[in-house]
């Protein structure tokens, strides 16, 4: 919950509500929504806490925005930002599928049994039917960046305006990210969901396993 407050909460307010001029201004309120993440990327990482993964990733996102922001970026560069990133994601993944590199089955041996799922459908030969359904784990990873990117793209268009440095864009680029965070959680959340269940199902039914059982327990 303090790892969602100060990556999430804390920089949003700071740059919708604190940049106003009564308050801190523009720049005292990146500074602030640039620093509170960072900060406690550098705690975590010097306490060996779990957490230090997402705090990192928390503070190198909030600090492309407010290095853009410091340095007068557009509204096209925010959007190409915001865009540009899972797009280039889901381009390394495809590329990574079309090239059959092991790393394109990251999250397959990380849901699914794998091994054990390769020997089960071998015995039974269908092998074909394992290779099917281990790219279509892919693809529903990869559907799930390309939305992010779509989203983006269309959340960035509705919602960020305002001429470089002026407050108004420092305002809509932290509603934009008050807005779009959730967003694109939930949406990635039932994609993957929605589509490893599917899988899981067909092929627990094709191998005549139990549900639970095609699902990696570690």
């Amino acid at each position: 919950m303090l790892r969602i407050v100060i990556n999430y909460i804390l920089p949003i307010v700071a740059l919708t509500i604190l940049s106003k001029e009564e308050y801190l201004g523009v720049i005292y309120a990146v500074i602030v929504a640039l620093s509170l993440p960072l900060l406690y990327a550098v705690y975590t990482l010097l306490s060996k806490q779990d957490g230090f993964i997402h705090s990192a990733l928390g503070s190198l996102m909030v600090a492309i925005n407010g290095v853009l922001l410091l340095l007068g970026g557009t509204k096209s560069l925010f959007i190409a930002k915001e865009v540009g990133i899972p797009a280039l994601l889901a381009t390394a993944l495809l590329v990574l599928i079309i090239l059959r590199h092991p790393l394109a089955d990251f999250f397959w041996n990380k849901i699914f049994k794998a091994d054990a799922l390769l020997q089960g459908f071998t015995e039974r030969g269908k092998i074909k039917h394992y290779h099917r359904y281990r790219v279509s784990a892919q693809l529903v990873f990869l559907v799930s960046l390309a939305c992010s990117a779509l989203l983006n793209l269309i959340l960035g268009v509705m919602l960020i305006s305002g001429a470089p440095e002026s407050p108004e864009l420092v305002h809509s680029v932290g509603v934009f990210q008050g807005v779009s965070t959730p967003i694109i959680i939930a949406t990635n959340f039932a994609i993957l969901l929605g589509g490893y269940f599917f899988l899981a199902l067909k092929m627990a039914r094709s191998l005549t396993w139990r549900f639970a059982e095609v699902f990696n327990s570690q």
